[in-house]
This record gives C-alpha cells, structure tokens and sequence, in this order.
C-alpha cells in the first residue's frame, strides 16, 4: 500500500510534505514585521518547490528525486524562510532541521500505518494530509509560545546544538534510501523507530537543557529586578532620613527664633 507507482499520488504526496513543512516551521518561527516581503519571499520559494518538485519526479523518477531532494528542496526552504524569519541563523538551523526530521518521521509513519491497516490510496492520502494540519494545529496554538519562550531568550551554544538534527537528519535520509528504497528493506521500521527513540531520549536531554537555561536565565533577571528595586527602598530610605533631618533642622532653627522672639 504504497502506491510507489502512482507518480501523480507520489507528487501529492511530496507536495503535502513540502507545505505541510513549511507551515510546521512558520508556525514556530517568529516572522520579520514586513508581511509583503515575506509572502514574496515564501512565495517565490513555493512556486520554486512546486515546479522543481514536479519536473525532477516526471524526468529523473521517485527514488532520484528524494536523494536529493535536502539539498534542492528543502535547503533552499530554510534560505527562504531565514530571510523572513526575525532569529538568528544558528537557532533557525536548529528549528528548521529539527522540524525536518519530524516531517520524516510523519509521513513515513502514516503510510506504514496505513499499509498495516491495509489502506487505500484515498485513506492514504486523506491520513496524510490530516497529519499534517493536525500538527501545524499543535504547534502554533499549543507549543509555540513555550518553545519561542525558551529558544530566544538563550543567545549562546545554538550552533553546537545545530549539529545534533543535522547528524539525524542525514542518518534517518540514509536508512530511507539507501541502499535501496525503505519499501525494499525488511528491517527498516525495526532501524527505523530504533534510531527514532535515541532521536527522542537526545531532544528530551536537549529541551530539559534548555529549560534549565531558561530557568538560570529567569532567575537572573528576577535577581537584576530585586536589586533595582532594592536600591530603589535603598534610596528612598536614604531621602526619607534627609528630609526627616531637614525637618528636624528646620524646627530646631523655627523654635530658637520663637524662643528669640519670646525673650
């Protein structure tokens, strides 16, 4: 039920997969304020995907195109989208791949589900496509604000981390096509979701570094804010006590000249 011979399913199926990425990236992006540039810069990009999608599956075949397709599809998508995106470039790496990789991970997931159920194309291609929505869905109204919160507020350390969806990325793209097609390899799923769980234990170790930044970071602006506020008691204390002595001079001086004028 994997319908490598349907070309016109294998290019539905590459054109979800470029969108539907997209719209996982954007929606845990945040966006330069200059809406048009960025919808002529995206936009150049999609027409770019859709047409180069399309002639390289009809003129050099599945199995070509998806060799190369991370360097002449989905390289040129992080480029663009880093033109619009308001970060910078070592935490766009980061994002982009890691994203990427969970594309990966979904669509090759949903149509070994669907094998096992014993799906039709329809099913095949509905299952896909919900996917997809339901996870941009996910990300923009539920893990966005986290996710911005803790990746932006860490300025440091972003191109090592780089390195970790790069290494994944390339390793996951091997055990797909190489060295046959993952339809051809019976051991697949099994190397598949194996490389998946270390996949999983390493982003658990990477995000729980990142809330432990996030946290370091919040504990030494809420240390900066108490010490501003601190010195602000400190001065008004210091104010108070001057003027309660101004006030304790300018008696002194009033009751000597009552005591004057009594006299």
């Amino acid at each position: 039920m994997i319908f490598d011979n349907n070309m016109a399913y294998q290019t539905y199926r590459v054109l979800v997969s470029i969108f539907g990425t997209l719209g996982m990236i954007i929606s845990i992006t945040p966006m330069k304020k200059s809406v048009k540039r960025n919808l002529l810069v995206l936009g150049g990009y999609v027409v770019y995907a859709v047409v180069f999608s399309s002639l390289s599956l009809h003129f050099f075949g599945f199995l070509s195109f998806l060799r190369s397709a991370i360097f002449t599809v989905s390289l040129p998508g992080v480029v663009a989208i880093y033109m619009a995106a308001d970060t910078s470039i070592s935490r766009h790496i980061f994002k982009c791949l890691s994203q990427l990789l969970l594309s990966l991970y979904l669509i090759i997931s949903m149509t070994l589900l669907n094998t096992l159920w014993g799906g039709t194309l329809r099913s095949s291609a509905i299952l896909l496509l919900f996917s997809y929505a339901a996870m941009i869905f996910l990300e923009f109204f539920f893990l966005r604000s986290y996710f911005l919160d803790r990746i932006e507020i860490i300025t440091k350390g972003w191109g090592i981390l780089a390195l970790i969806p790069s290494s994944f990325l390339l390793l996951v793209m091997v055990l797909i096509l190489y060295p046959t097609h993952y339809t051809q390899n019976p051991s697949f799923a099994i190397l598949f979701y194996l490389s998946g769980a270390v996949i999983l234990i390493i982003y658990y170790a990477v995000f729980q570094y990142l809330q432990t930044q996030y946290q370091y970071q919040m504990d030494e602006q809420n240390r900066e804010i108490w010490e501003i506020q601190m010195q602000g008691i400190k001065k008004h204390a210091e104010d108070t006590k001057r003027n309660a002595e101004e006030v304790k001079r300018i008696w002194q001086e009033t009751h000597q000249m009552l005591s004057g004028i009594a006299a």
